[in-house]
């Protein structure tokens, strides 16, 4: 598998630092706060989105049994919460062009 370039936080900060004029601490105080508004509201059970860009809401996923190749017996995973995301068909016309 080939090496996906990646955008580290680190450096989102710098470019949004850049972009919008401001220092990197005040970029870095929003980021953390916005962080805590997405995070309190999918614990809450609230649907998060972000106009243009992407859609992320809670679910539930239910029990299942499942086969362990290498034991070679069935499993149970109990039903957990999970993220399920979807990005905005504008964006994904965005990307390609």
């Amino acid at each position: 598998m080939a090496n996906t370039p990646t955008l580290l936080k680190s450096d989102m900060i710098t470019r949004i630092a850049e972009q919008a004029s401001i220092n990197e601490s005040a970029v870095k105080k929003v980021l953390a706060a916005q962080e805590s508004v997405i995070s309190d509201a999918l614990k809450e059970g609230l649907t998060v989105k972000f106009y243009k860009l992407f859609t992320v809401r809670p679910v539930t996923r239910s029990a299942r049994l499942y086969f362990d190749h290498r034991e070679g017996v069935r499993k149970a995973v109990d039903e957990r919460k999970g993220l399920r995301l979807r990005v905005s068909q504008s964006f994904r016309n965005e990307l390609n062009g």
